[in-house]
């Protein structure tokens, strides 16, 4: 049987993610998003001129983001597929992206298809990132009809019986509930990728 590489990252809100402009600005981001106007993943559906998105999901620091020795952590890619364990990156992800909505939960924004994820962050043309896949399986959900509610959180978790816990990162690989939801989910995008 084969194994549905699944990874769910918790971004900052965007209409579109192709840059910062007047009318789309990055919210709901944390700390460095607040005192930096500014998001790493604000690029993440912006199609680079090789054909490939690179996407970011923040992965925090081991000291804090303004540390002076402070090392972005590494996404364990292992948890994806433990197949990957010594490897620095794994290939054929789903890559689900979600982000609090300005006035609401936390929803699907879009995902990447047959996506590569990274252990360490690369850069590309001055910016981060630690996600690729080819633009045609990138998908952004138009913000309107962004809906699919990604419990994030111990009152969520507790509320749902699931869900992404404090990191930016998750894996949905610890319970039957956790495997539920993914397959859910899958089903969802299926249905919008049709």
């Amino acid at each position: 049987m084969v194994k549905n590489r699944v990874l769910f990252c918790n971004i900052a809100y965007m209409k579109y993610y192709s840059g910062i402009t007047e009318t789309d600005t990055p919210v709901n981001g944390g700390r460095y998003v607040n005192e930096e106007n500014d998001a790493m993943e604000k690029y993440n559906f912006l199609v680079c001129s090789d054909g490939l998105c690179r996407g970011f999901v923040e992965t925090s620091h081991s000291n804090g983001y303004k540390a002076k020795y402070s090392k972005p952590r590494r996404i364990r890619i292992e948890r994806i597929d433990g197949e990957f364990k010594n490897k620095e990156a794994v290939d054929g992800v789903t890559v689900i992206f979600f982000a609090k909505a300005p006035k609401g939960e936390h929803i699907v924004v879009g995902w990447y298809e047959n996506a590569t994820v990274y252990r360490e962050r690369r850069r590309y043309q001055g910016r981060e990132y630690n996600i690729t896949a080819k633009a045609i399986g990138c998908k952004l959900i138009d913000w309107k009809n962004r809906n699919y509610v990604v419990p994030k959180g111990p009152m969520q978790k507790k509320k749902y019986g699931v869900g992404a816990g404090q990191s930016n990162i998750w894996y949905a690989d610890k319970t039957q509930l956790d495997k539920e939801f993914v397959k859910k989910t899958l089903e969802y995008i299926n249905n919008l990728s049709v």
